[in-house]
């Protein structure tokens, strides 16, 4: 989307914190159409906005070419992505991003929001960091990981959170992320669907579907 496309998502948040967060959120002003300054009882901290299907590094560079000190940029639509340049342009300059739901948990936190970490993203991540094999951990795209093995071939996971993950959710992981060697459904509820499992066996004879317990026991094989 153009830059011209974006002049309402300042306004559209500022609406929705201001109906959402009043017990939490003192002040939300809109300094330019994809700025915000909020004014928590504890603290200030500008917020960057944006709604794209997919956010990449232009639209990041976008955001910081107006104000480099974004504590947080929320990205509107649930249906998105974001990719690798994108995600390592916020870690350069320490800043938290994520949906709407990122968003309000973040506001209800006291502690700084650029500290602010997905919980679901959270913990994979440290279950992952303890599994005795694995010796590096690298985020390529928002939901997509490398996982460096001791003495095996490195090992590539898409983290989905769905209830019923389905054929399309893996062929839309697919069209996004491209290649990897496994899906986990994190949702501790989810499942997949017969279609979905042959689905991912039809993109690679190896590609399977795990929840967390069954990826760290498959993360010790070849």
């Amino acid at each position: 989307m153009s830059g011209q496309s974006q002049k309402w998502t300042g306004r559209w948040v500022a609406s929705k914190i201001k109906a959402q967060a009043t017990y939490y959120v003192q002040d939300v002003e809109v300094v330019e159409f994809q700025i915000l300054r909020i004014t928590r009882q504890h603290d200030t901290f500008m917020l960057g906005t944006t709604a794209l299907e997919c956010v990449d590094g232009t639209a990041v560079r976008t955001l910081l070419e107006r104000l480099d000190t974004l504590s947080f940029i929320v990205n509107i639509p649930k249906e998105s992505f974001w990719i690798d340049e994108a995600i390592n342009l916020i870690s350069q300059y320490s800043i938290a991003f994520g949906g709407m739901g990122d968003l309000f948990r973040a506001l209800l936190d006291d502690t700084d929001v650029r500290q602010y970490r997905n919980p679901e993203f959270s913990f994979v991540e440290q279950a992952l960091e303890q599994h005795d094999i694995i010796t590096g951990i690298e985020r390529i795209h928002d939901r997509k990981y490398v996982l460096s093995r001791l003495e095996l071939p490195d090992f590539t996971i898409v983290l989905m959170n769905e209830y019923e993950l389905t054929k399309d959710h893996v062929r839309t992981a697919r069209e996004r992320y491209g290649i990897f060697d496994a899906i986990l459904i994190t949702n501790p509820y989810g499942s997949a669907t017969t279609q979905a499992k042959e689905t991912a066996r039809s993109i690679n004879s190896r590609i399977r579907i795990y929840k967390i317990d069954q990826l760290m026991a498959r993360i010790n094989e070849r």
